[in-house]
């Protein structure tokens, strides 16, 4: 108790210093004169209601310091190295094809003008509604309670509403499971392979990008990405925070971890550069571990 009261002490202490308007004008403005062009890409969970006074801030914030990044934006930036714009460009994603992402997130992002990148688990898309927070509890999908009679997740109507709209689908696995070294080759070819084949069912389309699960060192295998390369996944995000530049490897498009009820001062610690050195190790051993060839690296 005492390690973790002295623990948001210290995380308060940081957010109040170093995120700091004063702090952020100097030093963020340094981070993005050094790195630029660059682009952000930010991860979200759930989105619940209770939040969305605060997933508005952040979006006001986000529309000052960045421009929005589209799909034909990141290809052009990677495989071209063109970026068309004096702000650096942002991507914002969801992960795990919760509903409040739909009925919340969706409506501020397109109020913005920022465009939606959606990782979905098809797995979870396709369990019944009275089953889904079974299955949220023992894939670690997180997310406020609500409604126990309500849909957890998206369907597959919202989810292509979601592309009429002009926002981005990207596979999240099947069944949102850990690709570590404790899958088989047949669950891994199920989680990265089949769940490609059931999009492609459902949106009669091929869908091209991949989005590793989980943050954790673990979570990401070398046998895992020997199937992704199989499946021929033309771009892969992970989480391990630095910014994506100009034809680096596309199969390592790193995101930082953001919540709805973070604080602007919060934002300011997440994306002006501490938190890239704080990975820096973590991504080093996973390049090694993933034998990942030119990749930008803090």
């Amino acid at each position: 108790m005492y390690y973790l009261q002295a623990m948001h002490r210290i995380k308060s202490a940081i957010d109040f210093f170093i995120g700091s308007k004063l702090f952020y004008s100097i030093f963020g403005k340094l981070y993005f004169k050094l790195f630029s062009p660059f682009i952000h890409s930010v991860t979200y969970h759930d989105t619940p209601e209770e939040f969305i006074e605060t997933f508005r801030l952040q979006l006001q914030w986000y529309k000052k310091h960045y421009s929005n990044c589209n799909l034909e934006d990141l290809k052009t930036f990677l495989f071209e190295g063109r970026w068309n714009n004096k702000k650096p460009g942002l991507i914002i994603t969801f992960d795990d094809a919760l509903k409040t992402n739909f009925t919340v997130a969706l409506p501020l992002l397109e109020e913005f003008g920022f465009t939606g990148w959606f990782m979905i688990p098809p797995g979870f898309v396709d369990i019944v509604s009275i089953k889904q927070r079974e299955f949220a509890k023992k894939h670690f999908i997180e997310y406020l309670p609500n409604g126990e009679n309500s849909r957890l997740a998206m369907s597959w109507e919202e989810i292509k509403e979601i592309e009429r709209r002009g926002h981005i689908i990207t596979c999240h696995s099947m069944f949102h499971n850990r690709l570590s070294t404790k899958l088989t080759f047949e669950e891994l070819y199920v989680e990265i392979i089949e769940s490609k084949k059931l999009f492609e069912i459902n949106l009669n389309h091929s869908v091209n990008i991949f989005t590793w699960v989980g943050g954790e060192e673990w979570a990401y295998s070398n046998s895992a990405y020997k199937v992704l390369l199989k499946a021929k996944y033309e771009m892969i995000f992970c989480t391990n925070c630095a910014p994506i530049k100009a034809n680096q490897n596309p199969h390592f498009l790193e995101r930082y971890h953001i919540d709805p009820n973070y604080s602007i001062n919060r934002l300011r610690v997440v994306l002006g550069g501490l938190y890239d050195i704080l990975y820096w190790r973590k991504r080093k051993r996973v390049f090694k571990n993933l034998n990942f060839k030119n990749t930008f690296c803090l």
